[in-house]
């Protein structure tokens, strides 16, 4: 009996039909499902993106304060104070050098005088003891 109701032509074509359906919306299911994946992909990019625009918007913010201080005559006065203490100490630096400076040329010379005495009384040993 069942044979029978299959072998219709009827039947057959339904069922190749129901068939062909299925396989077709697991088809068309699988497609939906990737083109969701790669939108949301997609969407994670652009997130992503605004997240370094924001990062990159907030540094420069940053760096905009720190290189246009606000016209404020006393923190320009502080400014001020604070370049001429720095100026007087690199002056006290110059000054401690130069000092330094000095007393090692005077203890070089002292060296080479000392130097130069006792090549001096050696040539005059020599002179001498040439002559005796």
């Amino acid at each position: 009996m069942l044979a029978e109701v299959l072998l219709q032509p009827m039947v057959v074509s339904v069922l190749i039909g129901s068939t062909a359906a299925v396989i077709i919306a697991f088809i068309a299911l699988k497609t939906y499902s990737r083109k969701l994946r790669i939108r949301e992909l997609e969407l994670k990019v652009e997130r992503e993106k605004v997240e370094l625009v924001r990062a990159d918007l907030e540094r420069r913010k940053l760096l905009d304060l720190l290189f246009y201080l606000p016209e404020d005559t006393r923190l320009m006065k502080r400014v001020g104070e604070i370049r001429s203490l720095l100026t007087r100490l690199a002056e006290k630096y110059m000054d401690v050098e130069t000092r330094l400076t000095v007393v090692e040329l005077e203890t070089e010379l002292k060296r080479l005088e000392k130097i130069s005495k006792d090549l001096e009384r050696v040539e005059g040993d020599v002179r001498g003891g040439g002559n005796g």
